[in-house]
């Protein structure tokens, strides 16, 4: 009985996603005029399928909220928030506990000068399965895209099983990708470039306090001319377990490229990090915490000075093109065994 309820349930959702409902249907315009919200929203809550048209158009709209199964086609639709105000505080927001919502193409324009205060493009807040492909995120105060949840160590609203695949985010006050209370996290494909502010990282992967993020990817990424490429830390929450960083581009990051702080079962390789004041680091906010079973092997690493490792145990540093000098160890923090083997030096 529960597996024929479950198949029930699992076709009745994929009906739902397969049935396109059309923004203009619902009296949507699209003339870079009129407030499209609420109409662009009726479209969402119908369910399923929602496609914006394409061609260019260019809708006003704010605050839109996504449920459960449903599917957003932007194509070549610029989804405009004009001025955002506190407490509007996403462009688009899944509704918390939502299950298997993808957002695909378009182009999610903040318009960060005009705007006060807290404003994230994409909101991803307790959800799970999760795709979001082939779209343009520019110009936002805070954050390009944001995933976490309510809060919790083990579950109560984290956010699980998101892809984060082709998008291009850049120009956002923050960070261009902030993770924080998920796990089964994966950006691939994506271009996240010039983005400056605090901490100013085109990833940032960091649990705030009672948080817990496990299983995080990046892989295949450019990240360009950030003050820092990627930030992968312990924040005020429980150790991050569990990352894999590879086949990624750190290029003219100005203070880091990638950074390591409190992690435990990290693997770094196939990346290139180039430019910039410090190629990567691998530390510790605390002494009590450690990054801990750390590899990194076959990457080229430059930048003024090339890697740092500091609070940091049971590190593997292996055949990696050390462009940036010999590696930094310096005494204070480090503990337990630190093995290079077969780097080169210029």
């Amino acid at each position: 009985m529960r597996r024929a309820l479950a198949f029930v349930l699992f076709v009745t959702a994929l009906a739902q996603m397969a049935q396109a409902e059309s923004i203009y249907n619902y009296g949507a315009k699209c003339d870079g005029v009129t407030d499209d919200r609420v109409a662009i929203q009726a479209a969402i809550d119908a369910g399923g399928r929602v496609t914006f048209g394409g061609a260019a158009a260019v809708c006003l709209a704010k605050n839109l909220t996504v449920r459960s199964n449903t599917v957003l086609e932007l194509d070549g639709t610029t989804l405009d928030m004009g001025v955002l105000t506190p407490p509007q505080t996403a462009g688009i927001s899944t509704a918390l506990g939502a299950t298997n919502v993808t957002i695909r193409g378009g182009i999610i324009l903040g318009r960060r000068m005009l705007t006060r205060g807290y404003a994230i493009g994409i909101r991803i807040d307790g959800a799970d399965n999760v795709v979001i492909e082939g779209t343009k995120i520019l110009d936002w105060p805070t954050d390009g895209i944001w995933v976490g949840g309510v809060g919790g160590t083990v579950v109560n609203g984290r956010s699980t099983r998101v892809r984060i695949s082709g998008v291009e985010i850049s120009n956002c006050g923050r960070n261009g990708i902030s993770v924080t209370n998920a796990d089964a996290v994966r950006i691939e494909r994506s271009h996240i470039h010039d983005i400056h502010g605090d901490p100013g990282a085109g990833v940032d992967a960091e649990p705030n306090q009672g948080d817990c993020m496990t299983g995080f990817v990046l892989s295949d990424c450019i990240l360009a001319r950030n003050d820092i490429g990627a930030y992968l830390q312990i924040g005020k929450g429980l150790p991050g377990l569990d990352y894999a960083v590879f086949n990624n581009v750190f290029t003219d990051n100005v203070r880091f490229g990638l950074v390591c702080n409190g992690v435990v079962g990290l693997r770094v390789f196939n990346n290139v990090i180039k430019g910039g004041a410090i190629g990567m680091s691998i530390g510790a906010p605390t002494a009590d915490t450690l990054s801990t079973d750390v590899t990194v092997e076959n990457n080229a690493i430059g930048g003024i000075r090339g890697l740092i490792i500091a609070g940091a145990k049971n590190v593997r540093v292996m055949g990696n093109k050390m462009a940036g000098g010999k590696p930094e160890t310096p005494v204070l923090g480090v503990s337990g065994t630190v093995i290079f083997m077969g780097n080169s030096e210029p």
